[in-house]
């Protein structure tokens, strides 16, 4: 079985996060993809809803996609999350046949995760495409993996490779929202569905009716 793991803070969950990893999803037939909220990302300030709030955002914005499921182990394990902890659990586990799901701005940084080269040990790592960012015509410097422009030989032996992902590469960002929201703009068509109602429904981001 091949596992997509794609963790974020999803502060909100929105499209640009959903749309590109159910292309992968597609693209190379995972029979399960987790989306893994952040407790506490380690690069960046802290999320502004809870975690219970951004894994509930999770959930509304994947329900009815097959082979899409929460994951709310780096919220239980708590403390800074660090994705290396995870893909160890996810192997102690029996899934062993991994990918990493991971955004081209955040990939440029990756190699000043926690235990970074072990990464490539543990899974591939799939670069999906953000707006700014170009395809690479190979691996940065830093980065042990092979790149691999084939879908079909990536999936076969996804471990210590690296695939781009082209698209889609959906314009919006979580902070660009979180201003939106406070501002009073409808953002709902940048959600998606129930996300927005839950936005509402909790007064998340400055929301007021």
């Amino acid at each position: 079985m091949l596992t997509g793991v794609f963790g974020g803070t999803f502060d909100p969950f929105h499209n640009g996060h959903l749309l590109p990893a159910l292309a992968v999803r597609d693209s190379l037939e995972l029979e399960l993809l987790r989306f893994v909220p952040l407790a506490s990302p380690p690069h960046r300030p802290p999320a502004v809803a809870g975690g219970e709030q951004r894994l509930e955002m999770v959930r509304l914005g994947i329900r009815g996609q097959a082979g899409c499921v929460a994951d709310d182990r780096e919220l239980r394990r708590g403390g800074k999350s660090f994705t290396v902890l995870t893909l160890e659990e996810l192997h102690s586990e029996g899934e062993r046949n991994l990918v990493v799901l991971v955004g081209a701005d955040a990939f440029a940084g990756m190699n000043h995760w926690h235990r970074w080269p072990e990464l490539f040990r543990l899974a591939g790592i799939v670069v999906m495409a953000r707006p700014g960012h170009t395809a690479p015509r190979q691996a940065p410097a830093w980065c042990p993996a092979r790149l691999q422009p084939e879908v079909d030989e990536f999936r076969a032996a996804p471990a210590g490779q690296l695939l781009w992902y082209p698209g889609p590469a959906v314009p919006v960002s979580a902070s660009g929202l979180r201003e939106a929201i406070a501002a009073g703009t409808d953002v709902g068509a940048s959600l998606p569905p129930g996300v927005w109602n839950f936005i509402r429904e909790q007064g998340l981001y400055g929301y007021s009716d």
